[in-house]
């Protein structure tokens, strides 16, 4: 597991717990602690993501892709993280394609391969994080939200 913040991608993160301050007993998280918490590294209250889960997560849709279509995927469907935003995660569709998308505006971004696109669930400059992948797709018409 490795919780990153979303802001600055340090893992140097806080979540809340419930625990009783006499005894030290630990009872429950609060609703989705690990997605959510506070940041030391910039000190700001702010989404956390799991970059290995993410990752794996796009290694075994791509399996399962694969066992049942004959092409690659073409499409790919993410939650993210637009970086120094401090908003909501947004629907994203990410393109397996260096071929730029002309005016298609519902393409978020354009990366070249798996591995690239893997790499977006890290911290980065490229301005957004993957904080979830959903599924592949071939076309992007099969894509429903």
């Amino acid at each position: 597991m490795s919780i990153i913040c979303c802001e600055c991608g340090s893992t140097n993160v806080s979540c809340e717990v419930i625990i009783n301050p006499n005894t030290k007993d630990f009872f429950q998280y609060e609703d989705e602690p690990f997605d959510y918490g506070l940041c030391a590294a910039c000190g700001k209250e702010t989404d956390f993501t799991d970059t290995e889960k993410v990752k794996s997560d796009i290694d075994n849709a791509l399996n399962d892709f694969k066992s049942g279509h004959i092409k690659e995927p073409l499409y790919a469907k993410c939650r993210v993280i637009i970086n120094d935003y401090n908003g909501p995660s947004e629907n994203a569709i990410i393109k397996l394609s260096s071929d730029k998308c002309g005016n298609d505006k519902e393409i978020f971004f354009n990366c070249k391969d798996i591995e690239e696109l893997k790499s977006f669930a890290e911290f980065s400059e490229k301005g957004f994080i993957i904080i979830e992948f959903i599924s592949f797709n071939e076309n992007k018409s099969e894509i429903s939200w």
